[in-house]
């Protein structure tokens, strides 16, 4: 079985953390997918995929609205 390298950033800046779930090269997130659901509340998510359908990360937008202490993903 093939082990995944996953990283967790945070930019306090954007107030936006993203969940990698291997590297990412540049280009390689050819589509982007907005989740929209009521349940998410103020927590904005983005979907990267590749041009296979594969997905590469996750974005969240808003980030501490929903989460206590993001400085720590």
């Amino acid at each position: 079985m093939r082990s995944m390298i996953l990283t967790t950033t945070y930019d306090d800046k954007a107030d936006a953390a993203y969940i990698a779930f291997d590297e990412i090269a540049s280009g390689e997130a050819v589509r982007q997918i907005i989740v929209d659901d009521e349940e998410l509340g103020p927590l904005s998510v983005i979907l990267d995929v590749d041009r296979n359908g594969k997905l590469l990360g996750i974005e969240l937008l808003d980030v501490t609205r929903v989460v206590a202490r993001p400085r720590l993903l």
